[in-house]
């Protein structure tokens, strides 16, 4: 393999060198790094990549040798033998990671959900179009918005002349706030 090659390799179109873990999984992969570290010295790989097979016929291959069918193979394994009825695929779980972020995220003030921009550095994404198709809003939090939207109508018994009225109003002004800088 070449140089650039294995450049390429190394980040597979992400944007960004770091990797952001949420928890539990952060605590869940660092706690189990050590023993799989342990077992990776088996294979006296003569390379420097992390994830290696671990099966005899493969042993010490680099996991990005491996085909998405194989790797989805195994992996939908180890849940089957975890007594996981649903099982995933390796990338359902940046689906989740996206998706989690976007919407379930806890945030500081008791808000929840980080923006596009921000999930889409997590995710190593170049362009904010990749991380919409990972990242959407969730169903569940679509239907409380609108569901808490209409209880506030009949509550208050607005017309939509009104209302449209005042969300351009309210849309004006943070509109100002942003070019004048007041807050």
């Amino acid at each position: 393999m070449s140089s650039d090659q294995r450049a390429q390799l190394e980040w597979k179109g992400r944007n960004i060198k770091t990797v952001y873990f949420i928890e539990p999984f952060k605590t869940i992969f660092f706690d189990t790094l050590p023993k799989y570290l342990i077992e990776r010295r088996k294979t006296s790989c003569s390379h420097k990549f992390l994830f290696v097979n671990l099966d005899h016929e493969n042993k010490g291959k680099p996991y990005f040798l491996a085909s998405n069918e194989s790797l989805n193979k195994s992996f939908k394994r180890v849940q089957k033998k975890l007594g996981i009825e649903k099982p995933y695929t390796l990338h359902s779980l940046r689906h989740y990671y996206g998706t989690f972020c976007r919407n379930y995220l806890p945030l500081e003030g008791g808000k929840v959900g980080l923006n596009t921009a921000t999930v889409q550095s997590l995710m190593g994404h170049s362009s904010e179009e990749s991380t919409k198709g990972y990242a959407i809003i969730d169903k569940v939090i679509l239907k409380s918005m609108m569901a808490a939207a209409n209880n506030l109508l009949m509550k208050n018994k607005s017309d939509v002349k009104k209302l449209t009225e005042d969300a351009i109003n309210y849309q004006l002004t943070l509109a100002e706030e942003k070019i004048l800088g007041i807050k």
